[in-house]
């Protein structure tokens, strides 16, 4: 089990991943999966991108932005996707702590981690409490 940044080379493998997180999570407030924006975003933010990878098969993504504090300048690495295929989610926990402490040698200060609200939000609550994160912000999406 390793911990690589995102290469052209796994984009087969990455897009099945988010088209998995789209079906699970997303689909459901609506709009569809579009893969040319989905390339466009995997260009943008590849370097910020780190996958999981077991027997040489990429299983999970973590997807984020880099952002700056706007009260102090710190850098924060902003997630905009963590999934990980079933059945390899026992391994979440490792790849997120793996990943956050590549960030924190990288000189990011934080890591924001967002929460959809679904059949699982409770969960995740509890699961990101026990891992040492504080609730910091909800937001709520209207549709126009």
């Amino acid at each position: 089990m390793i911990i690589e940044r995102y290469t052209t080379a796994r984009y087969k493998e990455v897009l099945a991943i988010v088209r998995n997180f789209y079906e699970e999570a997303l689909k459901e407030y609506g709009g569809n999966f579009d893969e040319t924006i989905f390339n466009e975003t995997v260009n943008k933010y590849k370097d910020n991108s780190f996958l999981l990878i077991i027997d040489d098969k990429c299983v999970g993504v973590l997807a984020g932005i880099e952002t700056t504090s706007p009260l102090n300048r710190d850098k924060i690495f902003q997630e905009i996707i963590w999934y990980v295929n079933e059945p390899h989610r026992k391994y979440g926990v490792y790849f997120l702590n793996k990943a956050r402490e590549i960030l924190k040698r990288e000189g990011y200060s934080a890591i924001v981690m967002a929460c959809i609200h679904n059949l699982k939000t409770a969960q995740l609550f509890r699961f990101y409490e026990r891992h040492g994160f504080i609730p910091f912000e909800t937001h709520f999406l209207g549709r126009l």
